[in-house]
């Protein structure tokens, strides 16, 4: 038998473990070597891009009747990443029966039915989590619920969001949603010292009008010069890869990228932009391979790895 269809067969056989969807009993739960081994290779698996053998290490766990909210939660997120988001929604209410009040659940459920284009079920999912909000604050999720009204889906009749959702409604119209418009001040202070910064390098370093003939080794180096620190210099990378990218100077751009990536190849923002550059230079096979990588894929995220694999 082939690996091809090896991979097929496990593959089947993986779905056909997960797909019942009965009602799962939680037996006394032990954190046994076996279950902390399984868990690891979950994990691991999950952060390779390896989602089958993640899958399996799951199902492995609720084998052994490991049945946490956490499993289960896994199990759907899984699912969310390689777009089979039927099932996602399905191991969703597995969580969701255990724990109504299950934020991480409520949200994936959000940004899996906005990509199914069922807005009237993102809308009531969207509803409840902000009235466990109201119930129960974590700043975590004030900043995912912020980031899901960027979205022109939310762009409803008054009339409908008062009536049909009063939690959502109050909500757009309370203080907290424009929290961070106290805060303007101290961030436009900051991008003015990163745009200082970001002339200042220009500035040192063109004999020419011509920005595209700076090398990528000489800005990479300007860059890591400057007397701040790293945080700062991955923030530089970012607006200086932006300068370039929209100059049309994709090579540029991907230096500093790169650069930032060599100081902390773990930041969100780096990879996302990485991605979009590869986009942009047409190199779809390696923009995919970053969104990928982004561990906290939102909703444009999942958007753009759906198109790049269509």
């Amino acid at each position: 038998m082939g690996k091809r269809s090896k991979s097929m067969k496990r593959k089947s056989q993986i779905n056909k473990q997960v797909a019942v969807n009965e009602e799962i009993k939680q037996d006394s739960i032990m954190l046994t070597d076996e279950v902390i081994t399984l868990q690891k290779v979950a994990k691991n698996a999950k952060e390779n891009g390896k989602y089958n053998d993640a899958l399996q290490a799951l199902v492995e766990l609720l084998q052994i009747n490991y049945v946490t909210i956490e499993v289960l939660y896994e199990i759907a997120e899984i699912y969310y990443l390689t777009g089979d988001y039927n099932r996602t929604i399905m191991w969703i209410q597995n969580v969701l029966n255990k724990n109504a009040a299950y934020k991480a659940a409520l949200l994936l459920s959000i940004k899996v039915e906005i990509l199914r284009d069922k807005m009237e079920d993102a809308l009531g999912s969207l509803n409840k989590l902000i009235l466990l909000q109201k119930e129960n604050f974590e700043d975590e999720y004030e900043e995912k619920i912020q980031d899901i009204f960027k979205f022109s889906f939310l762009e409803l009749d008054e009339r409908v969001l008062q009536a049909k959702y009063p939690v959502i409604w109050e909500y757009i119209n309370k203080e907290t949603i424009n929290r961070q418009i106290s805060n303007e001040d101290n961030i436009e202070v900051f991008k003015d010292t990163i745009e200082e910064e970001n002339d200042e390098i220009k500035k040192s370093m063109c004999s020419s009008k011509n920005q595209k003939t700076l090398d990528i080794e000489v800005v990479q180096k300007s860059v890591m010069e400057k007397n701040i620190s790293l945080m700062d210099k991955v923030t530089l990378c970012h607006t200086l890869a932006q300068d370039y990218f929209l100059e049309g100077n994709l090579k540029l751009s991907l230096g500093m990228l790169n650069l930032a990536m060599a100081i902390d190849n773990k930041n969100d923002l780096t990879i996302k932009n990485l991605g979009s550059v590869f986009i942009e230079m047409g190199d779809t096979d390696s923009a995919l391979a970053c969104f990928k990588k982004v561990k906290e894929k939102d909703i444009m995220v999942a958007k753009i790895m759906r198109d790049l694999q269509q």
